[in-house]
């Protein structure tokens, strides 16, 4: 790269870095595992405006800068990206022959903090990217970057053990590939206690792309809420238990709201067939919330 383009480069990196900080904090707090994320590079306008903006006498003819736009716009998905290091500026330095890449220091991010038991923000105190450590670049068949970056987050409020993240890059492609403790859901009040964990591993299942397992643990759900209500925990006759709820409330609600015994079913039939449909988890989730809701208002135990 040539001095004019070391120039051109320290204008336009900050907005790359800026972009790239957001885009993890949007990946983590709105994405799951394995769900793929497009990092937005900073368009055209806002990489002239930088220029515009930082250079001295260059406040108008904005087309002497088309060259040098263009040219970061083709060149941006070959750098690599670097996690700041205040510390220790050398740590984590891609192996590459170019000297130049994209430094970002992870951003603060909002998540569920199993410890409080609600979302809470989360500091970022540690960060790797786990793939120079191998000491070669990584491509995939495309010739795109591949890196892995390790990010390690703690609750401002407990201040418990760290939150681990592990984010893929594949060019401008991201995705959180692992976690841990593995992502926990808040669910909803009116679910009842005593379902909880298997609804929310049947969300947590759902947006990992395991349908199938979802549509199961859903199910689960159901049935453990009508052992639990009808006090018949060891039971093997699930089609029993189902009528004994249903036997329990008056025709008014059975009526108005949806039926456990039809959610049940629908679902026991798309495992027995292993179809995991999105549509019979998401039919099935919404009427499950109902119903319980409809326990509320009605004031059921």
């Amino acid at each position: 790269m040539t001095v004019e383009g070391a120039i051109y480069f320290s204008r336009f990196s900050p907005l790359y870095s800026k972009a790239i900080s957001n885009a993890i904090k949007e990946l983590i707090e709105n994405h799951h595992l394995y769900q793929n994320y497009e990092f937005v590079y900073p368009s055209k306008t806002d990489l002239v405006d930088a220029l515009a903006y930082t250079m001295a006498g260059a406040t108008s003819g904005y087309d002497q800068f088309n060259d040098p736009v263009e040219e970061m716009r083709r060149s941006a998905p070959n750098y690599y990206w670097r996690i700041c290091d205040r510390g220790n500026p050398l740590r984590n330095t891609p192996n590459s022959t170019s000297h130049f890449f994209f430094e970002f220091e992870p951003a603060s991010i909002k998540v569920f903090c199993s410890n409080c038991d609600r979302q809470e923000p989360f500091n970022i105190i540690h960060g790797e990217d786990f793939t120079q450590k191998f000491e070669r670049d990584y491509r995939d068949t495309s010739g795109s970057i591949v890196q892995n970056f390790a990010l390690a987050y703690e609750c401002q409020s407990c201040r418990g053990f760290p939150e681990m993240f592990l984010i893929r890059r594949n060019a401008d492609k991201l995705s959180v590939c692992g976690r841990s403790p593995i992502e926990r859901l808040p669910v909803l009040k009116i679910i009842p206690k005593e379902v909880r964990k298997f609804y929310s591993d049947a969300h947590l299942a759902f947006n990992s792309g395991q349908v199938l397992a979802a549509n199961f643990l859903l199910r689960t759900s159901v049935e453990q809420f009508l052992r639990v209500r009808t006090k018949l925990p060891e039971s093997k006759d699930v089609s029993q238990l189902l009528d004994d709820y249903a036997a329990s409330l008056d025709e008014d609600f059975k009526g108005r709201f949806p039926s456990l015994k039809n959610i049940y079913e629908v679902l026991s039939l798309d495992i027995h067939n292993a179809e995991g449909s999105e549509d019979v988890f998401l039919d099935a989730d919404s009427s499950i919330r109902e119903h319980f809701d409809a326990r509320r208002v009605y004031k059921l135990e």
